[in-house]
C-alpha cells in the first residue's frame, strides 16, 4: 500500500452538493415527526453536520434527526425505528440516543459495530469513509461528527426534505470495485511492459494504478494513465521516492524517463546541504519528485512563471518539482521547484516551517511570516519569490 495514495476513493465525495436558491418565504407542511422517521429510515446520504461540499446545506438525514430529537419521546422513537435504518440513518440515531437516552445508546452500539461497512462522513468539503468504532468515539466528544441538539441545521432555502434518491454508500462500493480493476491493471502493466518494469532494478513500487481510457473516464494529466510510487531500493540519508505518471496507448506505458535519471536527481536531493541542515532542525522523513510522462514535474504553468521572472536559461519543462515531509512528531510538507543544472531553489510559503527561514526573511524585511488561519503560512510582502541557494540562504526576488 502506497505512503501517499491517489486518494480517488474520497476524491468522489469532494463538493458534492450545489447551491439551493433563497427562499425565506418557502414553507413545508410535510416536516412532521413521522415523515422524518421515514426520511431516517431511508436516508442513503453521508453522516454529517452542515452538510457536504462548498456551497452544503444540512442533508435530509440531519433535518429528519433535528425534528426527532426535539420531538417528544423522541429516544423512544429513535430506538423504535433504529432497526429499520441504514448505515447513515443508525448512525444519526445513535448519535441523538447519546444525549436521550444513554442505557438506549450503549444497547446498540455493539450490534451497530458487528454490521460490515464502514460509515460515509463529511466535513466541510471533504468526503471519507470512518470505522464505526472510531465514529462512536467521536460522537461521545465534543467533535465535529457529534450531535449538538441546540444546533440547527443549516438550509440557505426553505425547511423542507429535498428527498433526494442519491445512494451514496452504492456509489462508494462502485468506486471501490473500479479502484480494484485499476490497481489490477496497474499491476498488470507494471509486468508486462519492459521499460516499466525495468524501474524494479533501482525501485519498489507502489500504489500502480492504471486510470482513463475507459468511457467518460480519463486521468489527471493524460486521457489514458499509468501511475505509481517508485521508491528507491538505494539506502539514501532519507527515504527517497517519485511520485509518476506515464500515459498509456493500448496496451504500452509510453515511459518517459529513465530509471537512472530519476535516481540521479533522488541522490542529489538527498545530498543536498540545505536538506541536511533542515533535518538538523525539524526532520526530513521522505524526498519525493513528481514525474508526468518526460517532465520532472506534474504541471509546467508555475516554471513558466518562474522562467519569466528568474531568466535561468532553463526551459520550464526542465525544472524540476520537490516535496519534503518534515517534522519529527506533526508531518508537514515543504516544497520548491528547481531549475535543473541552476544553484537555485523557489520555494512557495511552506519555506516558513524552518525557524531558520523564518529568522533570514526577518533580517531582509523587519517582518515576520504568521500562520493563517487553516495551518498554512502567509507572507507579509507576496510580491517578493523566496528562493534559495543549496546552502540556505534565503532570498527575495
Amino acid at each position: 500500500m502506497s505512503r501517499y495514495p491517489l486518494l480517488r476513493v474520497l476524491g468522489l465525495f469532494l463538493c458534492l452538493n450545489g447551491w439551493i436558491p433563497f427562499n425565506t418565504h418557502a414553507t413545508d407542511t410535510t416536516l412532521s415527526v413521522s415523515n422524518a422517521c421515514e426520511v431516517l429510515k431511508n436516508f442513503r446520504g453521508e453522516y454529517s453536520y452542515g452538510g457536504l461540499g462548498e456551497f452544503a446545506e444540512s442533508n435530509d438525514g440531519e433535518l429528519a434527526l433535528w425534528i426527532i430529537f426535539h420531538s417528544s419521546k423522541a429516544a423512544e422513537t429513535l430506538s423504535n425505528i433504529y432497526p429499520q435504518c441504514r448505515e447513515s440513518g443508525k448512525a444519526y440515531a445513535l448519535a441523538a440516543l447519546y444525549h436521550l437516552d444513554r442505557k438506549a445508546f450503549a444497547s446498540l452500539t455493539n450490534a451497530f459495530c458487528s454490521e460490515p461497512g464502514s460509515i460515509i462522513i463529511g466535513v466541510g468539503c471533504i468526503g471519507y469513509s470512518l470505522s464505526r468504532e472510531e465514529l462512536l468515539a467521536d460522537m461521545q466528544k465534543r467533535t465535529t461528527l457529534a450531535f449538538d441538539p441546540s444546533r440547527k441545521p443549516d438550509r440557505r432555502s426553505q425547511m423542507a426534505f429535498f428527498n433526494k434518491s442519491r445512494d451514496i454508500y452504492a456509489e462508494f462500493r462502485r468506486r471501490e470495485e473500479e479502484d480494484k480493476e485499476e490497481k489490477e491493471l496497474g499491476n498488470a502493466l507494471l509486468q508486462s511492459n519492459p521499460g516499466l518494469s525495468a524501474f524494479t532494478n533501482l525501485f519498489n513500487v507502489e500504489g500502480a494504478m492504471a486510470i482513463g481510457g475507459f468511457g467518460d473516464i480519463k486521468g489527471a494529466h493524460f486521457d489514458s494513465e499509468w501511475s505509481g510510487n517508485f521508491v528507491s531500493r538505494e539506502k539514501l540519508r532519507f527515504e527517497a521516492m517519485a511520485c509518476t505518471v506515464f500515459p498509456i496507448n493500448g496496451d504500452v506505458v509510453n515511459v518517459g524517463v529513465a530509471p537512472e535519471q530519476i535516481m540521479t536527481e533522488l541522490r542529489s536531493l538527498a545530498n543536498l546541504p540545505f536538506i541536511k541542515l533542515l533535518d538538523a532542525e525539524i526532520g526530513v522523513q521522505c524526498v519525493r519528485i513528481s514525474v508526468a510522462g518526460k517532465r520532472l514535474q506534474w504541471d509546467s504553468a508555475d516554471p513558466e512563471t518562474f522562467e519569466k521572472r528568474l531568466h535561468t536559461g532553463v526551459p520550464p519543462n526542465e525544472w524540476i518539482y520537490c516535496v519534503l515531509d518534515v517534522g519529527r512528531k506533526e508531518q508537514r510538507m515543504i516544497s520548491f521547484y528547481h531549475p535543473k543544472g541552476v544553484d537555485l531553489y523557489v520555494m512557495d510559503y511552506s519555506v516558513f516551517e524552518s525557524a531558520n527561514w523564518r529568522e533570514q526573511y526577518r533580517r531582509i524585511t523587519g517582518k515576520r511570516p504568521k500562520k493563517n488561519t487553516i495551518g498554512g503560512w502567509e507572507c507579509p510582502d507576496p510580491k517578493y519569490l523566496p528562493v534559495i541557494d543549496k546552502e540556505g540562504t534565503l532570498r527575495l526576488l
